[in-house]
């Protein structure tokens, strides 16, 4: 009889996702939480952002990486600091 071998990745720590992915879905909830407490939907915060609806509903869900400058951006537009985004 076989024995089955379980290794924990420390790349994905476990949990079959990549570390990244994790950290961009939790940014994605962040900006999703703070745009709601705006009051602006996901169209208004992409005209602010010059980025369309859907790519506003790609970096909710974690699906789009947000380059540096943006999160400067997104803390000027929720009037927070960049370090609360992240």
């Amino acid at each position: 009889m076989k024995r089955k071998v379980i290794v924990k990745c420390s790349f994905c720590n476990g949990t079959g996702k990549r570390i990244l992915e994790t950290g961009l879905e939790n940014l994605g909830n962040r900006i999703a939480t703070l745009r709601l407490s705006a009051g602006l939907s996901q169209a208004q915060l992409g005209i602010k952002m010059g980025y369309s609806r859907t790519s506003i509903t790609n970096l909710e869900a974690g699906r789009q990486d947000l380059p540096v400058h943006k999160i400067y951006e997104l803390a000027t537009i929720f009037k927070i600091e960049p370090g609360e985004l992240i």
